[in-house]
């Protein structure tokens, strides 16, 4: 039997066991995929006890995708460029780390984007593992100026130290995830991206700061949330005539890439649909 799984902490939101092993049902796979809870500071032990387990592969999600890359052996070229992992592959003990929401926001992108032209400047809200893939996949289409809205500080520096490959492929800046300031932002934007995980599943009551008021139906508005299917920000958005989309195609599209890498071959139609069933 293949063992697979989903390192993150907490899991309580996530519906990808579930979504995994009914499709492995469907699909008749031999394997398994279940919840790995790891609070940060039993991040080094669990690692030195996969390497000895058989387990073939993992996802990872907050608050691990940065920090397992110290944990690493081997890195796809999305991981050396944005720093930031999601998907881990077992060799016998050696860990490959790889990044397959630079595929998944690539493919939601494609399908938000069917009747625009070009997105010229995007405003990132966030800037953990999510908002770099998302950076990464439109600074690749050509997007040359793009707006990190940040908690912290240290983001920032963080950015500029470890994720070089953006600051050479698009005019990039910072600015604090405060609502005022993003007004200054978000009127001549063609998009913007929602990356923290403000009004997950159990909170979907909560949004982060932002100035709905000033959105329009000349924008893009992509919350890579997909549970539930409409967050309050997408909701707020919607009402503003902005067009919105949710991340669950994103999901399915990484979920698909990551079984490619573990060797179980699926089509993407058929991970949504099992995602959909979950969520209903």
């Amino acid at each position: 039997m293949k063992h697979l799984g989903l390192l993150g902490y907490p899991l309580s939101h996530s519906h990808s066991p579930a979504m995994i092993n009914r499709l492995a049902k469907a699909k008749n796979w031999d394997c398994s995929y279940q919840p790995y809870s790891i609070e940060p500071e039993y991040l080094k032990e669990f690692i030195s006890e996969v390497r000895h387990r058989p387990i073939s592969g993992f996802n990872v999600t907050i608050p691990h995708k940065q920090t397992i890359l110290s944990f690493c052996d081997e890195f796809s070229p999305e991981v050396q460029a944005i720093r930031a992992v999601n998907t881990i592959c077992n060799h016998n003990g050696k860990l490959i780390a790889h990044n397959t929401d630079v595929f998944g926001f690539n493919y939601g992108l494609e399908q938000l984007t069917k009747e625009f032209t070009s997105i010229k400047k995007a405003v990132i809200l966030g800037a953990g593992g999510a908002a770099r893939a998302a950076a990464f996949a439109l600074a690749k289409m050509g997007c040359n100026k793009l707006i990190i809205a940040s908690r912290t500080d240290h983001r920032k520096i963080e950015w500029q130290r470890d994720f070089v490959a953006i600051f050479s492929m698009t005019n990039i800046s910072f600015c604090p995830l405060d609502q005022a300031e993003l007004e200054k932002h978000v009127q001549d934007t063609n998009m913007v991206v929602q990356t923290t995980p403000v009004g997950m599943f159990p909170e979907e009551d909560e949004t982060v700061s932002f100035p709905f008021h000033v959105l329009t139906q000349d924008q893009l508005v992509f919350d890579l949330i997909y549970n539930p299917p409409k967050t309050k920000f997408l909701y707020q958005a919607e009402k503003q005539g902005a067009k919105i989309q949710n991340g669950l195609t994103m999901l399915a599209v990484q979920a698909a890439k990551s079984l490619e890498i573990w060797g179980l071959e699926v089509e993407v139609e058929e991970v949504v649909e099992s995602l959909e069933k979950v969520l209903n």
